[in-house]
């Protein structure tokens, strides 16, 4: 009798250590959900501010790959000027107002020669900042993805441990009413 008592109590505390562990089991993936919950929010959140930031840097790239293109064809046609001008000032060095003009000219030119140079500059650094963006996009909607699945994965353990814990409840309290 002792015996099959003794079987009994060690059979109680078997079931009664794999329920434990399967409780431990589910508070962990519990744990788990929160933190892939919270990693899929952040990302999101990246994923707003890097398509944010490719909006933002392909507008800007188009908005100075524009003002390269014109000033591409509008810059030697200006220096062109500016030197016929020149030649013009040096047949008549008392015009006051000639010289006015062309000095006029000129400023013009190098502020069109100072834009096509930033201008040049903020395409490239848009286009670079464009790429960049557009990488993080991926890698982010890839983030997102891997987290959505393990999330997934994740919540289909905790049902079928709570599926198994169920069926382990009723071997504990099986197991216990054999020992007493």
């Amino acid at each position: 009798m002792q015996v099959e008592q003794k079987k009994q109590a060690d059979a109680y505390t078997a079931i009664q250590v794999v329920y434990t562990k399967t409780t431990a089991d589910i508070a962990a993936k519990t744990t788990l959900v929160g933190t892939y919950t919270a990693a899929e929010k952040a990302e999101q959140a990246k994923l707003v501010t890097a398509q944010a930031t490719v909006t933002d840097a392909t507008a800007k790239a188009a908005a100075a790959k524009k003002i390269v293109a014109t000033l591409t064809s509008l810059i030697p046609a200006l220096k062109e000027a500016a030197a016929k001008s020149d030649l013009a000032v040096a047949q008549a060095k008392t015009d006051q107002q000639l010289v006015a003009a062309v000095t006029q000219l000129k400023v013009i030119v190098a502020a069109r020669e100072a834009t096509f140079a930033a201008s040049t500059k903020a395409a490239t650094t848009e286009t670079a900042r464009l790429k960049t963006a557009q990488a993080l996009v991926v890698a982010t909607q890839g983030a997102i993805a891997t987290a959505k699945t393990n999330l997934a994965n994740t919540q289909k353990a905790i049902t079928a441990l709570k599926a198994t814990m169920t069926a382990q409840q009723a071997q504990v309290a099986a197991a216990k009413a054999a020992t007493d």
